[in-house]
């Protein structure tokens, strides 16, 4: 899940996850994104520091350990941010690059609101 929003992204790590999840959920980094109040941040950061970097970098094997989230949780995370990026580049129809595409996410967030059932 961390390496797919990674390479959403565009390899900006942890930092660059934020921002993108940020904008498509139309949320500051401060804000609660799980039933017990994590951060956008904190979440985002567990995400990439402690599930993909460790595993993907072979700090950690992912077996026996428990992971930083819940599964389920970083599941629908994922999901929601997938979905998100999808239907945003959809509605785009800026220049070719990924800075400019997520600047305009938030102008196109509205276009969704109205275009859903």
């Amino acid at each position: 899940m961390g390496v797919s929003l990674d390479v959403l992204a565009k390899g900006g790590r942890s930092k660059g996850i934020l921002a993108l999840a940020s904008a498509i959920m139309a949320l500051g980094s401060k804000d609660s994104v799980t039933s017990d109040g994590q951060s956008l941040a904190s979440f985002v950061k567990k995400l990439y520091d402690e599930g993909r970097s460790k595993i993907a970098h072979g700090g950690s094997l992912a077996l026996l350990e428990e992971l930083p989230l819940e599964v389920e949780v970083a599941d629908a995370f994922t999901a929601n941010i997938l979905t998100g990026y999808v239907a945003c580049a959809a509605h785009y129809t800026g220049t070719d690059t990924y800075e400019d595409f997520l600047a305009a996410i938030p102008s196109i967030l509205p276009i969704l609101k109205v275009a859903s059932p």
